[in-house]
């Protein structure tokens, strides 16, 4: 089931190249920043707070538009992910990820859009806060390497001084933290996630 679901997330680019193209293609270039909400789906499951484990994120955002409505957006970025359980230990886990996603959007000056796709993430570094014990989410990620995808839907205004965008994301990863094999412990344990980011790109083409 994961893997059908990476593959449809890889072919859907693929199913709206039908699309009127446009006499000059739009091309961008920024930055973003904002905050995160994270937990992970364990399976056995583990007792949890009823909140997320707050962090943050922070990339850059390339953006290529040559169909009226269509677009492709690649993006390099960090954020933190993480769990906090209701015993009082949290884990932050830092990642490096690379989204590729579909872009669609209505509108002109003023545009409503959806950014859709698969994403791949390395985990560059881990910690904990409160006391650890030999549970065994408390132990060190066995996984570096993730992938899943994420969605979501944004509000852009375009400028002279550059594009400004509030955009909401989900984020769902279908690898897992910890091993998955039959001689492990979890089955599951996977990363989901939201982020609410504030972006300004600039239009090189326009």
């Amino acid at each position: 089931m994961k893997r059908l679901l990476l593959i449809l997330f890889l072919l859907l680019p693929l199913g709206l190249m039908a699309q009127v193209r446009l006499e000059h293609p739009e091309m961008y270039l920024g930055v973003h920043a904002g905050a995160t909400g994270s937990m992970v789906n364990f399976s056995p499951s583990v007792q949890m707070e009823p909140f997320m484990a707050l962090g943050t994120t922070a990339g850059i955002g390339w953006r290529y538009i040559a169909e009226r409505h269509f677009g492709l957006q690649l993006e390099l970025n960090y954020a933190q992910r993480g769990w906090k359980e209701k015993e009082g230990f949290q884990r932050q886990a830092d990642y490096i990820e690379l989204p590729m996603m579909t872009h669609l959007y209505v509108g002109k000056k003023v545009r409503g859009y959806l950014n859709i796709g698969p994403k791949v993430a390395y985990l560059l570094a881990q910690r904990a806060w409160g006391t650890p014990t030999n549970a065994p989410q408390h132990a060190p990620a066995d996984n570096r390497f993730d992938y899943g995808f994420c969605g979501g839907l944004g509000m852009q205004v375009i400028t002279n001084a550059g594009c400004y965008a509030l955009d909401a994301r989900f984020n769902y990863s279908l690898g897992n933290y910890f091993g998955a094999r039959k001689s492990d412990y979890f089955t599951t344990s996977n990363h989901m996630n939201i982020a609410i980011t504030f972006s300004w790109m600039w239009a090189f083409q326009h």
